[in-house]
C-alpha cells in the first residue's frame, strides 16, 4: 500500500515547459523498447553513468566555486546535446510538438490533455526539453487521467509512467531535472555569496 508513495519520492519533480507529442498504441501494434540500437543503448547507459558522476562532482564543487560548477554543468549539457544528435536514428518522421507545462521526473510526467485516455493505455511519446532542444522518444503507460475542468473547455490531467526499458529517456530526464534545479538555485545562492 505504501509502495506507491515511496516510488513517487524516488525522483525529484519539477514543473517545466516542454514540447510534447503522444499517440495511443493500439492493442497488437509493435511497441519498441527504445529509439536506439542495442549498441546505442549500451553507450547511452555508459554516458548516463558518467553524467551521474559529473553531477555528483559538480554538486561538491559548487560549495567551493559556484562559477566553476556552473561552467562544468553547461559543458556537460553541451556534450549531452551533441551526443543526442549524433546517436539519433536517421529517417525518423518529423513530429509536431505542442508546447505545454508538464510536471517531470525521471520516471514519469503529468500534463494536461483535451481528450481522456484510458488508464493502463500504452503511449508512444516524443518530447523536446528546453532550452537544450534535446529530443526524447519513449513509451509509457497511463497511470491516471482525471477531468479537471469543463469551462472554457474540457481538460484532463494525464499522469504517465515511463517504461523501465526506456533507459535513455529516463537518464536524460533525470539529468534535465537536476540541471534545472541547479539553474533555479544558482542566482539566489550567488546573491548570498556576494553579500558576504
Amino acid at each position: 500500500m505504501h509502495h506507491k508513495g515511496i516510488e513517487r519520492r524516488a525522483y525529484f519533480r519539477i514543473n517545466d515547459v516542454i514540447g510534447l507529442s503522444y499517440s495511443v498504441v493500439e492493442g497488437d501494434e509493435d511497441l519498441p523498447r527504445d529509439h536506439a540500437s542495442g549498441t546505442q543503448i549500451q553507450l547511452l547507459g555508459l554516458l548516463g553513468k558518467i553524467d551521474n558522476d559529473i553531477n555528483e562532482a559538480t554538486n561538491v564543487l559548487w560549495r567551493e566555486s559556484a562559477n566553476a560548477a556552473r561552467a562544468i554543468g553547461l559543458l556537460n549539457r553541451k556534450i549531452s546535446l551533441i551526443a543526442t544528435h549524433l546517436l539519433r536514428e536517421d529517417g525518423d518522421m518529423t513530429t509536431t510538438y505542442n508546447e505545454m507545462t508538464a510536471s517531470i521526473s525521471g520516471c514519469g510526467m503529468a500534463f494536461h490533455s483535451e481528450e481522456p485516455v484510458q488508464v493502463e493505455s500504452r503511449l508512444r511519446m516524443a518530447a523536446i526539453l528546453k532550452p537544450s532542444n534535446i529530443e526524447l522518444r519513449f513509451t509509457a503507460r497511463v497511470v491516471a487521467c482525471e477531468r479537471v475542468s469543463e469551462i472554457p473547455s474540457t481538460n484532463y490531467l494525464m499522469r504517465i509512467s515511463i517504461d523501465e526499458t526506456c533507459e535513455e529517456a529516463r537518464e536524460q530526464l533525470i539529468q534535465h531535472v537536476v540541471q534545472r534545479q541547479f539553474d533555479d538555485r544558482q542566482p539566489s545562492d550567488m546573491a548570498v555569496e556576494s553579500s558576504d
